[in-house]
């Protein structure tokens, strides 16, 4: 076997094994630590995961004991941790937060129980059951207070420095890529783009002028 094609086997075996290990590692932090912030309880799952994972590799590399018979030196493990990390991080954020709170989901699930919605009813589901019955905002806000992004105070809820940090960086980010600032901008506005309802559906217009 070619040394190139090898050396890829090898890195995928290695990236493979530890990113099982984060998954086992991940769903069980959260089952016995998960406090109902599923996106930032998945974020310490992960950390706590890579966390372990290291301190394994490293403890086991001082001693002579390398994992995979030795077949590894220890940069490579601790880079094949690192990978296996991303790989989780990317699974939690395109499926368990996306099912935890997808609006597009919430919609899908009401028109399959219902067997099937207009329009109105879908509006009326989304105010109902996603943003009073979900309480969409309180949970928000109870995660955005957990992360450090605002306080209560005065009556009111305010940016931290941490937030504006946030936002600047978002906005400038999404200014990069040239997407719309329309739900992280703070001067008032409208979408660059609207929908109208025609014949009981949903036609885009384009853009708005002006």
């Amino acid at each position: 076997m070619p040394g190139a094609i090898r050396c890829i086997l090898m890195s995928a075996l290695a990236v493979g094994v530890f990113t099982v290990l984060s998954l086992a590692i991940y769903y069980l932090f959260l089952g016995a630590f998960g406090g109902g912030r599923l996106f930032y309880d998945g974020l310490i799952a992960i950390a706590a995961s890579a966390a372990i994972l290291l301190a394994a590799v490293i403890a086991a590399t001082a001693r002579g004991r390398t994992p995979f018979g030795g077949a590894y030196s220890r940069q490579e493990l601790v880079t094949a941790v690192l990978a296996a990390s991303f790989l989780v991080y990317a699974f939690h954020i395109t499926l368990p937060t996306i099912v935890d709170r997808s609006i597009s989901l919430f919609i899908l699930s009401r028109v399959d129980r219902e067997a099937g919605l207009s329009i109105e009813e879908m509006q009326s589901a989304f105010v109902d059951g996603y943003v009073s019955g979900h309480d969409a905002v309180c949970r928000r806000v109870d995660e955005q207070l957990g992360s450090g992004n605002i306080v209560f105070r005065d009556g009111r809820y305010v940016l931290t420095p941490t937030g504006a940090m946030l936002l600047s960086g978002l906005r400038a980010m999404a200014g990069a890529l040239g997407q719309s600032t329309y739900f992280i901008t703070s001067r008032k506005g409208t979408l660059p783009y609207r929908y109208s309802v025609r014949d009981g559906q949903c036609a885009l217009l384009g853009e708005r002028s002006g």
